[in-house]
């Protein structure tokens, strides 16, 4: 019985902190599906990042964990198993796109374009305002704004919502891009987009 608990405790301690980071990149960065074996890895790799943080703390209570009060040992562990691997994710997160932090990655072998399944996934990760032109498969063309209001979904479903809807004819004298008033926007399903142009 005692064994089988020790086992229990080391398993969410090894595995926790690196899942609450996988889980919280996985909401903001599209990544390929993997093997269940692989998955474990990649939470003992994060869990030990995260350990790494408090390598000056770590030790002092395990030294001490018989003279700290029960209340701050439990402060202390729900720190380090819970919050700070939310902390560390929305780091990650934020740096992603900080180019020593990708040549970083890239030299221990981890590429973050090789994470995302796609180019769709690649483009939309990076949540750019634009304007974009959209051509359907039936040779309809869709000028639209992608802002903050606009959704892309994986590149699984591969549908779009764009938030604002123009009119444009490039034939006339003083081409412009229209907005279409009262419109709230545009939901394109998948299959019907033949490509997507963007433009800054």
């Amino acid at each position: 019985m005692i064994a089988s608990l020790d086992i229990l405790i080391y398993t969410i301690l090894g595995l926790v902190p690196g899942f609450l980071i996988d889980s919280i990149l996985r909401l903001n960065i599209p990544a390929k599906k993997r093997e269940a074996t692989f998955a474990v890895y990649r939470f003992i790799i994060l869990s030990c990042l995260n350990y790494a943080i408090w390598i000056w703390k770590i030790p002092y209570i395990y030294e001490n964990i018989k003279a700290i009060p029960l209340q701050s040992i439990l402060i202390w562990g729900l720190v380090i198993l819970f919050l700070s691997p939310v902390i560390l994710g929305l780091i990650i997160i934020k740096s992603a796109k900080w180019e020593p932090v990708q040549k970083a990655l890239e030299f221990l072998g981890w590429k973050i374009t090789d994470s995302i399944p796609s180019a769709w996934d690649f483009k939309f990760f990076q949540k750019e305002k634009c304007f974009v032109i959209i051509t359907l498969t039936d040779g309809e063309i869709i000028y639209g704004k992608f802002g903050d209001q606009s959704f892309a979904s994986d590149y699984e479903e591969q549908d779009i919502y764009i938030e604002k809807l123009y009119t444009y004819d490039p034939d006339s004298k003083n081409p412009a891009w229209i907005e279409v008033q009262n419109s709230d926007g545009i939901l394109i399903s998948k299959g019907k987009i033949k490509y997507i142009e963007f433009i800054k």
